[in-house]
């Protein structure tokens, strides 16, 4: 059962951070509506909560170790499907609501994401 917090989110929906969705992280999901709002945009997640398994199984997918500190396992973390001009803004966005660990993936057209989590330390990287 999804926490009540989810309530307060009218633009996400635990399901579409995967098949646990439900434990995102409330203060994260939080901060992720706020950036919802300010961006004005449906924000398609790609990824979000992930258990050990299924950790595992996505970077056995790309043939490479994964990164056992991944906030996706702390619920703390959410890729976002985002294309072009939109990409700019919604980093500049991020930035702005507090997200501090940013991934930018360097696939092209419908293929990129942008990794969000709120990690203490300012960290920026690409894929």
């Amino acid at each position: 059962m999804a926490s009540k917090f989810w309530n307060d989110l009218p633009n996400f929906k635990p399901h579409e951070f995967g098949p646990q969705g439900d434990k995102m992280n409330e203060q994260f999901m939080r901060k992720l509506q706020m950036l919802r709002n300010l961006y004005r945009k449906p924000m398609v997640i790609t990824s979000g909560y992930r258990d050990a398994e299924h950790h595992k199984a996505i970077y056995k997918k790309i043939g490479k170790e994964p990164p056992m500190g991944s906030m996706h396992l702390q619920g703390r973390a959410a890729d976002i499907a985002v294309s072009g001009k939109d990409a700019y803004k919604l980093i500049a966005l991020a930035m702005v609501v507090g997200f501090k660990g940013i991934g930018v993936s360097q696939k092209k057209g419908n293929k990129r994401f942008i990794h969000l989590d709120d990690r203490e330390e300012e960290t920026i990287w690409s894929y």
